[in-house]
């Protein structure tokens, strides 16, 4: 024969046989490690981050961001108030309302769930003060960043709302 095939297929057969044996067969499993447990925040800045930060930090940052929280004491309350500031960019929302509109709901969601962390006991504290900023357009065309709005709701009084119907 030419070309070096002998027409005895039977071993290479074999050899293809095993190569698919070999692909087919399971592959033994190897245990994949449990995710470690993230530790809960213990502290009220600590939980006041994570509040802001599922709040703020699920967004995509062209629409809103989270400036800095702060927790401070003030006079007449007994417990310390939470300052969330945020920014609210110009590069989608160009219209005031939407901008407001967003700043109000952001606004409800952190309240709503610090209020419920401090319904479990989890925290205490005796205001939230959220402040927004955002870039203005003078009429002359100009760009300035400044206070857009803010809002302050006393723990007491995030206590009375009926949060379920908020959604």
């Amino acid at each position: 024969t030419t070309g070096g095939n002998s027409g005895d297929t039977s071993s290479s057969t074999a050899d293809v046989e095993a190569s698919v044996s070999d692909v087919t067969s399971t592959p033994e499993s190897t245990p994949t490690p449990a995710p470690e447990d993230t530790p809960e925040p213990e502290t009220l800045q600590e939980w006041a981050e994570y509040v802001a930060n599922s709040v703020y930090g699920s967004f995509d940052p062209k629409y809103s961001s989270l400036i800095s929280v702060e927790c401070e004491q003030v006079d007449g309350e007994t417990a310390p108030m939470i300052i969330v500031n945020a920014k609210y960019p110009d590069t989608f929302m160009r219209d005031n309302d939407e901008r407001m509109g967003s700043f109000l709901y952001n606004a409800m969601k952190t309240t709503w769930k610090l209020n419920d962390l401090a319904k479990e006991g989890k925290i205490e504290y005796g205001s939230v003060f959220i402040h927004g900023r955002t870039t203005f357009l003078d009429k002359y065309g100009n760009e300035t960043e400044g206070d857009a709005a803010s809002i302050r709701v006393k723990a007491s009084e995030a206590e009375k709302v009926n949060w379920s119907l908020t959604t």
